[in-house]
């Protein structure tokens, strides 16, 4: 059976999104798609719009057989890391086939070039460490130098501007992490519709739907301008969404007292211990936080070219959940030798007879249900309530532990209760079902 997975954030999921779905189904020949998406943080170190559950639905409700949540550690990273940990947590199922990315130049063009500097490992690492010393960001420094890998023959990628697109970054790391992790997944590459940094909800052509980012689409969400957002949606997500018209669910401002007062907490030297903080940044952040009042106003005075505002967006969050780089580093290890643990968000029919095949061979694959499947040990780990020792043996546990308290901080900062909708309570949405959630007893 052909089983395509797909790498994700679907915040929200817009009519681009149901395009690329159909056609990786088509491209492919799958049967079931498998979805894995951002959790409660997205990969440029904001709060989501919504919640996972509610982006699980719209997932589910839309055609993807089986959503599972990239874990907090990757999904609030670079393009390398999110890329690792969403191709850890496919590969951890052993049963798909393909996968497919979204991008904005040649497919095949991308799919060479990455496979090249997978082959030519140490001219890759060379090239961006050449970068760093003409003082680019290392994102910027590796994106460029995945261009040494493009053929001087062929101009279907312009070597000037690629760098910049995003989809094409991120489409490179997926087949550098397919074959570095060693899997047995065939990629494929579907051209995008719609701008990726689109501003504002783009008209469709005669008989066209609308493909806009989802930047515009959260942007005139935020702006009460609803039914020209609802427009740029699939109805399956209108539906999802029915009855939830208030302003979206959590905004970064809303974490502004809770991060500052974690840098304050920190000082110096705990910052300096937190996962992304190198090269001195614990004192540029920290000369700057008496001038602040918000945290966008700490990027603001702390960003540089060399420090891009989403890498310091990021690392406040990372300071906020309290992933630590030795922690960090310990679990990316886990990833690369074993996979990742699945955390199941949702499924159709389909992706629930997935899951109990699955279950029949790789019995310890992920989660489905925190309160049933955690000993009381564990979710005492899981909760913060005790300290564990950092090794690789206990690294599922503090990656979860970080998924949660993610999950924790963006109720927090909606000012609702932990308890309700928590990752203790919440448990996966079943598709055609009318309410998203359940408890669990």
């Amino acid at each position: 059976m052909k089983i395509v997975g797909i790498i994700a954030e679907y915040n929200p999921f817009h009519n681009g999104h149901k395009y690329h779905l159909e056609q990786a189904k088509a491209v492919t020949g799958a049967q079931i798609a498998v979805a894995v998406i951002s959790g409660s943080v997205t990969q440029r170190g904001e709060a989501a719009a919504w919640d996972k559950w509610t982006r699980a639905a719209m997932a589910v409700e839309n055609g993807v057989d089986l959503v599972l949540e990239l874990p907090f550690a990757f999904a609030c990273n670079s393009a390398e890391e999110f890329a690792r940990g969403g191709m850890a947590v496919l590969r951890s199922l052993g049963c798909v086939t393909d996968l497919v990315f979204g991008c904005e130049s040649d497919p095949e063009t991308l799919i060479s070039m990455a496979s090249a500097s997978v082959q030519n490992e140490d001219a890759f690492q060379a090239a961006i460490a050449g970068g760093m010393v003409e003082g680019l960001s290392y994102p910027v420094a590796r994106s460029r130098a995945l261009l040494n890998f493009l053929p001087e023959k062929d101009g279907k990628i312009d070597r000037e501007t690629a760098w910049d697109r995003p989809n094409d970054i991120l489409g490179a790391e997926y087949v550098r992490q397919l074959l570095l992790q060693k899997t047995a997944m065939a990629p494929h590459g579907v051209l995008r519709r719609g701008g990726y940094h689109d501003s504002e909800i783009q008209e469709p052509g005669e008989g066209e739907l609308r493909f806009s980012s989802a930047t515009a689409i959260r942007r005139a969400w935020k702006e009460q301008r609803r039914e020209e957002a609802r427009s740029a949606l699939p109805a399956e997500t209108r539906r999802v969404l029915e009855g939830r018209d208030g302003l979206c669910p959590c905004e970064t401002d809303g974490l502004d007292g809770m991060i500052l007062y974690r840098l304050l907490q920190l000082g110096p030297e705990g910052l300096r211990s937190v996962y992304g903080c190198s090269e001195g940044l614990e004192y540029r952040l920290w000369n700057a936080l008496p001038q602040c009042r918000t945290a966008e106003e700490l990027l603001a005075a702390a960003a540089s070219g060399r420090y891009p505002t989403a890498r310091l967006r990021r690392l406040l969050m990372h300071a906020l959940v309290g992933t630590t780089d030795s922690e960090f580093q310990r679990l990316k290890e886990t990833a690369m030798k074993e996979g990742l643990y699945a955390r199941v968000l949702g499924c159709s029919e389909a992706g629930a007879g997935l899951l109990r095949q699955i279950k029949l061979t790789r019995r310890h694959f992920g989660y489905t249900n925190l309160n049933r499947e955690l000993s009381k040990e564990e979710k005492r780990i899981v909760r913060g309530e005790v300290a564990v020792e950092g090794d690789a043996g206990q690294s599922r546990l503090l990656s979860l532990k970080w998924d949660v308290r993610a999950a924790d901080v963006c109720r927090l900062a909606q000012g609702e209760a932990l308890y309700d909708g928590s990752d203790f309570v919440t448990t996966p949405y079943i598709g055609h079902k009318n309410e998203k959630t359940t408890k669990s007893s």
